[in-house]
């Protein structure tokens, strides 16, 4: 089937999942052991730690082997770029800004195997620097090697980054679905309604950042993930990107 009549058939299927058309057995509902769900809990945070620690060192190790190393440059050495992911990674976990996040790197630096402390700034312009994005990128890579081959069914689906606190992508996306408000506005976007990101109240460059990924069912694991500022687009015309 060539690749439009696939991206057509998708945004039917999923315009059919959104009117609650489609037709779908639920699976039932799996027993809960409550032991190893409250020993999962108890030990969640402990064991993140060590997995981020560990995850973080091999991603930088494997930088290394293949990379030529770079001569030094005069003056202070920057900071350690695998250092600078840990950080970044408990943070975005924790959900931290960036001052509590030094904070956390004062608690935390001997179990994460930070021996060199910095500020909340060099969080701030942590995603800034090539070699930490490098090492975060190849931290995906490691994670979905564990379940290569385990893993068969794949979930995607859209959201948005805002880039202002006033915009909020769930409450917009709750407005857009409302059947009141797709009969009062027609789609702003290129493809179809069912097909359409929400749209911001503020101005394209601070606005949402739009982001469709996939998901391992199984596993939970990210699997491939697009994201586009063009406003113009629908989720689907992104799918293939997310698929590659």
């Amino acid at each position: 089937m060539p690749a439009k009549s696939r991206t057509e058939e998708l945004r039917t299927l999923i315009k059919q999942v959104r009117d609650g058309d489609f037709d779908y057995n639920s699976r039932e509902s799996p027993e809960t052991n409550w032991n190893l769900y409250d020993n999962a809990q108890i030990k969640e945070f402990a064991n993140y730690l060590n997995n981020l620690r560990d995850l973080v060192d091999e991603a930088d190790k494997r930088i290394k082997e293949r990379t030529p190393p770079k001569k030094q440059s005069v003056g202070r050495p920057p900071i350690d770029p695998a250092d600078i992911a840990k950080i970044l990674l408990l943070q975005a976990y924790t959900s931290s800004p960036n001052r509590i996040a030094e904070g956390l790197l004062h608690l935390f630096r001997e179990k994460l195997g930070v021996y060199r402390h910095f500020s909340y700034k060099t969080i701030e312009r942590g995603y800034d620097r090539e070699a930490v994005n490098e090492i975060l990128n190849e931290i995906v890579k490691i994670t979905n090697e564990t379940v290569e081959d385990k893993e068969e069914t794949y979930s995607f689906d859209g959201t948005g980054f805002s880039a202002s606190n006033k915009e909020n992508y769930a409450a917009k996306r709750q407005k857009q679905s409302s059947k009141k408000n797709q009969k009062k506005k027609k789609s702003e976007c290129a493809n179809e309604n069912h097909d359409c990101f929400p749209i911001a109240n503020t101005a394209n460059k601070m606005g949402f950042s739009y982001c469709v990924m996939g998901v391992g069912v199984q596993h939970k694991l990210i699997s491939g993930m697009a994201i586009s500022p063009d406003h113009s687009i629908g989720e689907t015309t992104m799918f293939p990107e997310v698929f590659e």
